[in-house]
């Protein structure tokens, strides 16, 4: 089910900074970039601020294009 109010497109640019985003954030990647897929204890899932079961961990260098609606946390 689609959100009522619009979307926006957020454009994430790696190469010195990596993103940990839930699998709901993810639209497109050019360059080199890539991201891994991984799961998470229900209790991070739960309780640790990381976008639920699964999240994404972005690497190498490029764009990214994130939905707004996702929740986008940078590592450091």
């Amino acid at each position: 089910m689609s959100h009522d109010s619009p979307g926006q497109v957020i454009p994430l640019y790696l190469g010195e900074k990596q993103y940990r985003l839930n699998d709901g954030a993810f639209l497109a990647l050019d360059g080199t970039a890539y991201y891994t897929m991984e799961t998470q204890s229900i209790g991070k899932a739960l309780l640790g601020g990381q976008g639920g079961f699964f999240v994404m961990t972005t690497q190498g260098q490029g764009t990214l294009l994130a939905n707004a609606y996702g929740s986008i946390k940078k590592l450091c």
